[in-house]
């Protein structure tokens, strides 16, 4: 999936979802992963970013009907995506890497549904970085 967000003619901002069964506590889990949010330069913080991530959300849990959505970030984003819904995953998050299973170096984020509460003890991401 592709959210697309347009100002006229002109789009900025995009970010893509990728569907992947994750391995949470040891279950098999079906989540959305989030990935490449950008914003056009010289248009950020005029709210094109959160309209993308609503749409995100309504996609993840009404369309694509994933238990959970996921994100990797810079930790300077992590306030960003959490007045967004988002929370820190505090455990360790494991990544496939050519080399081999590695834990992801920099911030992890978690959406659940609405009325839902949820922190993993172990996560792994079932494959390479979104």
């Amino acid at each position: 999936y592709h959210v697309l967000v347009y100002s006229g003619q002109e789009l900025m901002s995009h970010l893509r979802i990728i569907e992947r069964t994750l391995n949470l506590d040891g279950k098999d889990v079906l989540a959305a992963g989030i990935g490449g949010v950008m914003t056009a330069p010289g248009h950020h913080g005029r709210g094109f970013a959160s309209m993308a991530l609503r749409e995100a959300e309504r996609l993840i849990f009404e369309e694509i009907r994933a238990d959970i959505g996921v994100l990797l970030c810079l930790p300077h984003l992590v306030t960003f995506y959490a007045k967004r819904r988002w929370q820190v995953i505090e455990c360790p998050v494991e990544i496939d890497q050519p080399t081999g299973r590695e834990v992801w170096p920099e911030c992890a984020m978690l959406l659940v549904k609405h009325g839902t509460q949820f922190t993993p003890k172990t996560f792994n991401l079932g494959g390479l970085p979104f």
